[in-house]
């Protein structure tokens, strides 16, 4: 009882102040339009803790007189304006405990990095394989020129239908159908927003949200990083001399009990060189902050045999910088990029802030929760395709010719050539979008405040004597102290290297409670659902359904919420006696329930950038910086492979009557 009792305080504890968070006063609002506006992070609502579930008992009544004691305690000897964002003034593991845009029920946007949100079924989404196939065809032909215009064309449409019928998939006449008719509907769609959801967990794809001017202008912005010789490129560690880190947030990232962070103001882009070496070092949080704080987190770390690594680093987090949301649905970068000099290369500052004005229209559609009246292919029980020939019948009068051996034998043949059958989508397309729920809208959900984005420039260069990229694996995007909700991957130059694409699978997972089937008879799952014959509905196995990609063609804009796991397939110089190359702009978004330090507070830490003015000034020194980031390396492969574990495994709890 004395443990249930500790856990339960030092969980009170971890909870954010409802009144007390401040980011910096409100004087710094009306400062120069260089210098952020920070608006506070959202409080804490402890409603949010009466939708959690008991703790072994312990009642909402505890808690909540638990939680009050600690919001007295965290801010009776805290100086008034001062700064607080995770791990600074507040614990690493603070919970935001609302969620303003309400589309979720979790606090913050879901994250598959936060094992409460993957054990809570937050990222639980099975489905058919058959409708797995619905959506790599839909997306396959809106990869096609024009496809908006040629879907309305019944010549083009019935070449498309008798092409796959023929392709040996496993696909019918109703699905082909529903196609079609959901791509005419999507079409519309498309002509309003020039993007397209390919897989309905919030894979958005765009080759024309970015212009080709503002394409034409990033490589021109870019160039002054690219322009160096070979031997003082920074090749990412281990990528054998084939990727460069142009801007990288790996390097110079928050390092705990290193960083200086500024507790009273914050810095923008005129001013943050000369603050280069003041603040206060931020503390190394204590290693009870590196877990989330729910009760089913502490459920799991006080009371089993829990063996993997904290979600949280208490090392190190990436840098995002500061994005000002202005009210003609642009932007403007208000705080510097970490590793982009904010004098040098302002030009980058001005193409990537319209970059990312255009880039947030498709991010809100991946962290829009769909909500379909009726999925494509409802299945909600085994069937069975019709037999020639009858169940054998048990006979009700036995004589002694009565062969019982012989009978289980033809009663068994009879069950083993039966066929599940498989389900279809209804005949006409019936689909509805946010039913009962709101998009995602950063100008209304979150006015006033700043959204926080990490920015990162790479290069993949192929040569004659290393022709082929190996690919990546499959990953979850940052730690939990980023926060990241969602992704963007700008293609914005290709050359001379084959077709590549960037794979996505989510989490597969149902616990079949309403779901009717035969006892013990889980075949279901291979026939209907697509997973390996090891899937046996009771033992811990991989349940992850890849639910296919998206090519990764110059020009393309892909978004992705940070639920998925993503993959890029190996690539190779299309003309081996040429070399080639890939150019990337990938922006982070952090979730906006949930802000972190950010280049607003941190003063600059490359001693590059310092002038010599600001000599007597500490900083980071780049071989300092680069040990770091290979310290950082180390700690996030290790998380990533207990992260993609838990992400990858599960059991689907079939009822059993």
């Amino acid at each position: 009882m004395t443990r249930m009792n500790d856990a339960m305080m030092a969980f009170a504890m971890c909870r954010t102040p409802r009144n007390g968070a401040t980011i910096a006063p409100t004087a710094q609002i009306n400062k120069p339009s260089t210098t952020p506006t920070i608006r506070a992070p959202i409080a804490i609502d402890l409603h949010a803790m009466q939708r959690c579930r008991s703790f072994l008992g312990v009642g909402q009544r505890a808690m909540g007189a638990a939680s009050t004691r600690a919001r007295i305690m965290s801010t009776a000897s805290r100086p008034q304006g001062q700064l607080e964002m995770p791990g600074f003034n507040v614990p690493l593991n603070t919970d935001p405990g609302e969620n303003v845009a309400c589309t979720w029920w979790t606090n913050g946007f879901p994250n598959a990095l936060d094992s409460d949100h993957i054990h809570g079924g937050y990222l639980d989404r099975l489905v058919t394989h058959r409708e797995i196939i619905m959506l790599r065809v839909m997306n396959s032909i809106t990869d096609k020129r024009d496809w908006d215009k040629k879907v309305f064309d019944d010549q083009i449409t019935a070449k498309w239908r008798a092409e796959l019928l023929q392709s040996g998939q496993d696909v019918s006449s109703r699905m082909i159908n529903w196609i079609i008719q959901e791509l005419r509907w999507k079409a519309g769609i498309f002509a309003a927003t020039r993007f397209v959801e390919v897989f309905d967990d919030g894979v958005v794809k765009s080759d024309s949200a970015i212009s080709q001017e503002l394409r034409t202008a990033l490589q021109r912005a870019v160039a002054p990083l690219e322009d160096m010789p070979d031997e003082q490129k920074d090749y990412h560690p281990g990528s054998d001399n084939t990727v460069v880190d142009l801007v990288h947030p790996s390097l110079f990232p928050v390092v705990y009990g290193r960083t200086r962070v500024l507790p009273d103001r914050v810095i923008g882009l005129d001013d943050c060189l000369n603050s280069i070496g003041e603040g206060e070092v931020v503390p190394t949080p204590p290693y009870d902050q590196a877990v989330p704080i729910t009760l089913e987190s502490f459920s799991r770390r006080h009371f089993s045999h829990y063996k993997n690594p904290p979600e949280y680093s208490t090392k190190f987090q990436w840098l995002p910088c500061e994005v000002e949301l202005r009210e003609n649905k642009e932007c403007r970068i208000a705080s510097y990029i970490n590793n982009a000099h904010p004098i040098e290369h302002r030009p980058l500052y001005d193409v990537v802030e319209k970059i990312i004005a255009r880039t947030i229209p498709l991010w809100e559609k991946s962290l829009t929760k769909q909500v379909c009246e009726g999925e494509r292919i409802k299945y909600n029980g085994v069937e069975y395709e019709e037999d020639a020939e009858p169940e054998p019948k048990y006979p009700e009068n036995l004589d002694e010719n009565f062969d019982e051996d012989e009978f289980g034998e033809r009663w068994q043949a009879w069950f083993d050539r039966r066929r599940i059958k498989q389900p279809e989508p209804p005949t006409r397309f019936v689909i509805n979008e946010h039913i009962g729920e709101e998009p995602v809208d950063f100008w209304k959900h979150f006015p006033g405040q700043n959204l926080q984005v990490i920015v990162k420039l790479a290069n993949i260069e192929l040569t004659p004597e290393k022709p082929r990229y190996a690919g990546g694996t499959w990953h979850i995007e940052g730690q939990l102290n980023e926060r990241i909700a969602a992704s963007a991957i700008y293609y914005y130059d290709n050359q001379n290297i084959t077709s590549s694409s960037l794979s996505f699978r989510h989490r597969g997972m149902n616990d079949f409670y309403d779901f009717h089937y035969e006892q013990c008879q889980h075949q279901f799952l291979q026939h209907v659902y697509g997973f390996p014959d090891d899937v046996d509905g009771h033992n811990e196995v991989l349940i992850t359904q890849e639910l296919g990609s998206v090519e990764c063609r110059g020009g393309r804009l892909v978004t992705f919420p940070n639920t998925l796991q993503h993959c890029v397939s190996p690539f190779s110089l299309a003309d081996s006696s040429k070399p080639g190359h890939r150019k990337i702009l990938a922006l982070f978004l952090v979730d906006p329930h949930r802000r972190v330090i950010s280049s607003a507070n941190v003063p600059p830490q490359r001693e590059d950038w310092r002038d010599e003015k600001s000599a007597a000034h500490g900083g980071m020194s780049t071989e300092e910086a680069k040990a770091y980031r290979l310290e950082l390396m180390e700690e996030r492969g290790m998380k990533s492979e207990h992260i993609n574990y838990d992400f990858q495994q599960g059991e689907f709890r079939l009822c059993e009557h």
